[in-house]
């Protein structure tokens, strides 16, 4: 062998030896692990591993025993390890049954027991590892009956909570009286019971702060409306009217403005609520509809004549002026003036003056005779001469306004039997009839012809179908009526009031229209009248009269024949003419007409 292979085989040799000794030392090694765990096994073998805790609790080493021991020291009842309650400077101390708290101390001892123990010894011995490297929790077991807890929060609720108070007014006759605000409190339960429920299922005592909420008032100040209210209140209000009124001063009493208050709450722009204190609208209304019953009353006009012996206008029944209360202006007033330091409201009154003011007479201008106009009305019937009584006496005291129209019809009214009209000749178209109102027209030919003579402005006129003895001479200056589509009209373009009086005269037969004012300097030229186309009448016409005496005969017509006739007028004021009229009639012929008696 040579000196190369006998070294070779005393490192083989060696080689071999130090890995019979690693083999040796690691079985050593092991052997002495496993002694050891089965020491600490044995050791545990009745007890709980280190490194568990129930809650803060150590629990490592302990028998079971001892472990439900300590755990009982801990949670029983003796220790007060649940949370208790403190708001402010006051603590309540509930009993475990008032909270609804129990705890489970055989459960505890089982889990923590359990721990590093099982079917698989791996998972086994890696939980007993890592109860001693890092420790094991366990969470304690405890229950919390939240239902029993609200309970006990709500019988306690009473001490902590206090209700809001608004701030409020009251008025007490008419003294005001402040309530000042208050701030509220209440027991916030649901998040109280959620501190409650955390603190003692995690098994912590101490102290849990009451969850209070706190209510402000909506309205806390009010200062300003009770100096509102006692601006309302500092003082009667007097309301004046004016002095020839019925009643012209009323007072609304510090009472009366009291019984009329009203407190409400407003929402501002900022969502901010305010008092707002005012008088009721509705009682100010009706207190103003009060006041106008006793203050208005209407304008009334005054009647007046023409004393033609003294010549002179007088008054014959007085007028009187008119009051109308503004009731919706009334009532803001008094709302305005119970907010200030003024106490007096001059009431919102219009007066209604009367346009014929008695008191006043001379503003009319009537000062003398303007014009007068007559007709005679001879040989007419006691039916006619009533008619044209009834008719004439609805003129007597007309009073026209400068510029006003007159309208014959519109001063006429009715014709009729219940007026007291009777039956008398009419023209009924081509013929005269009996029927209500005969004679009428002898009034508005009379008023036409003051009107013409008096320079007016006449601005409706109608001819009669035919000639009438008892309108002429002149002949063409007649007007008929027949309401409503025939009328006479003029207007009173002077400038002063005209007053038309009538008259008339039975015993003369004459019927009178005067016309009064103040005379304008006026002149009137008539030319005419104008007379073409003469018509011959025809024959005479009988007509049956049953009122008269059988054989008796009555002409009640003359003959009278057809005729074109123009009047033309001109009115002059000095060199200016401001009138120029023509007056055109066209009469049928008219034959005689006799009133026949006949037996009935």
């Amino acid at each position: 062998m040579s000196a190369k292979q006998s070294a070779g085989g005393r490192a083989q040799a060696a080689g071999c030896s130090v890995l019979a000794l690693l083999l040796l030392l690691i079985s050593l090694a092991v052997s002495a692990g496993v002694i050891v765990v089965a020491l600490f096994e044995l050791r545990y073998q009745e007890r709980i591993y280190p490194g568990v805790y129930v809650g803060a609790l150590d629990l490592s080493g302990l028998t079971r025993a001892d472990a439900a021991a300590l755990l009982n020291t801990r949670y029983g009842p003796g220790n007060v390890w649940w949370p208790v309650l403190r708001y402010g400077g006051k603590v309540w101390l509930p009993a475990q049954a008032d909270l609804g708290v129990s705890v489970d101390v055989d459960d505890m001892v089982r889990q923590a027991y359990l721990v590093g123990r099982g079917r698989d010894p791996l998972k086994a011995l890696s939980q007993q590892l890592a109860a001693l490297r890092s420790g094991v929790v366990i969470a304690p077991a405890i229950r919390f009956d939240r239902a029993q807890a609200r309970r006990y929060l709500s019988a306690i609720a009473g001490s902590v909570q206090a209700p809001v108070r608004e701030a409020s007014l009251r008025v007490n006759g008419t003294r005001v009286e402040i309530m000042p605000s208050q701030v509220g409190y209440e027991l916030d339960e649901p998040a109280t019971l959620d501190a409650l429920e955390t603190r003692a299922l995690a098994g912590q005592g101490g102290e849990v702060d009451l969850i209070v909420r706190e209510i402000r008032p909506i309205i806390s100040d009010i200062s300003d409306l009770g100096q509102r209210v006692e601006r309302i209140l500092s003082g009667s209000i007097e309301l004046v009217g004016p002095a020839g009124a019925p009643k012209s001063r009323w007072v609304l009493l510090p009472e009366d403005l009291a019984s009329m208050l009203i407190l409400q709450q407003k929402v501002e722009t900022g969502g901010q609520v305010v008092g707002v204190a005012a008088l009721s609208e509705s009682a100010l209304l009706r207190r103003a509809q009060a006041i106008a019953k006793e203050l208005d009353r209407p304008a009334v006009e005054g009647k007046v004549d023409f004393d033609m012996r003294l010549k002179r206008l007088v008054a014959v029944e007085p007028s009187q002026t008119g009051y109308r209360l503004d009731i919706t202006r009334t009532v803001a007033l008094i709302q305005e003036h119970a907010l200030s330091q003024s106490r007096q409201i001059t009431l919102p009154v219009e007066i209604l003056r009367p346009t014929i003011d008695t008191n006043n007479l001379a503003a009319l201008g009537i000062t003398e005779q303007v014009v007068k106009a007559t007709t005679t009305f001879k040989g007419s019937s006691e039916a006619r001469l009533n008619n044209i009584k009834l008719a004439s006496a609805r003129f007597d005291g007309v009073l026209l306004a400068p510029g006003e129209i007159f309208s014959f019809n519109k001063y006429l009214g009715d014709v009729t039997a219940k007026e007291g009209y009777s039956e008398s000749l009419i023209i009924w178209g081509d013929r005269t009839a009996v029927g209500i109102g005969g004679g009428i027209c002898q009034v508005s030919t009379t008023a036409f012809r003051a009107a013409f003579y008096a320079g007016l402005e006449i601005l409706e006129r109608w001819a009669h179908g035919y000639r009438v003895a008892f309108y002429e001479p002149p002949v063409g200056l007649d007007a008929t009526v027949f309401s409503p589509a025939i009328d006479f009209k003029f207007r009173n373009d002077t400038p002063n009031y005209l007053l038309i009086k009538t008259e008339m005269n039975v015993e003369a037969s004459s019927l009178t229209f005067y016309f009064f004012g103040t005379k304008t300097g006026r002149t009137v030229e008539m030319e005419g009248p104008i007379t073409e186309n003469p018509i011959n009448p025809g024959p005479p016409e009988y007509q049956d009269d049953p009122t008269l005496p059988a054989g008796v005969v009555k002409q009640v017509e003359w003959p009278v024949g057809g005729l074109d006739v123009t009047i033309k007028r001109v009115v002059k004021q000095g060199d200016q003419i401001i009138h120029k009229d023509t007056f055109f009639s066209r009469y049928q012929p008219w034959h005689a007409v006799y009133l026949v008696g006949k037996k009935s």
